[in-house]
């Protein structure tokens, strides 16, 4: 059961995590069906998981930030019912964004692309793995004559990227 409408939903296994205007919840749906709050006061526009990399990525909060819970802080708050040991961050914010539209995830190869569509510009971040664990910034585009909503990005003749 639901008080608010649900605004984006992600899923996390067999488990289907939901972001609405109140917070983020789980639906166990390996069990009893049982809801459990994860994250609350703060609101959830598009969530994607990416398990390799035990990250949920985000775009949440007043001020539409990128931000990336690490999905073992979530599954500790389930499991063990509490809410950090304090020896690791829950989340990190992507850089300083703020006011993003939307995000995809695009796979090429070996790399992980991150595209965001921001109020007046689009930005793309390539994973960084091991030991910088994060997504680094690879490609900038400001100054647009557009205001972007939506973002995709294909890649070409084998290395020339299309966003």
């Amino acid at each position: 059961r639901f008080n608010c409408d649900i605004l984006c939903a992600a899923l996390w296994g067999v488990n289907l995590l939901i972001g609405t205007d109140n917070g983020l919840m789980l639906l166990d749906r390996s069990g009893q069906g049982k809801v459990y709050s994860l994250i609350k006061g703060r609101r959830f526009q598009q969530l994607n998981v990416l398990e390799s990399q035990n990250i949920l990525l985000t775009i949440s909060g007043k001020k539409n930030k990128i931000r990336l819970y690490y999905l073992s802080f979530l599954k500790n708050k389930i499991v063990k019912c509490q809410t950090n040991d304090g020896k690791r961050p829950a989340f990190n914010n992507l850089g300083e964004l703020q006011g993003a539209k939307h995000f995809k995830i695009v796979k090429y190869e070996r790399i992980k692309f991150l595209i965001v569509a921001l109020d007046d510009s689009i930005e793309v971040y390539a994973w960084a793995p091991k030991p910088y664990h994060k997504f680094m910034t690879f490609k900038v585009f400001s100054q647009l004559s557009y205001r972007p909503l939506l973002v995709d990005l294909t890649i070409e003749e084998g290395s020339r990227l299309k966003v």
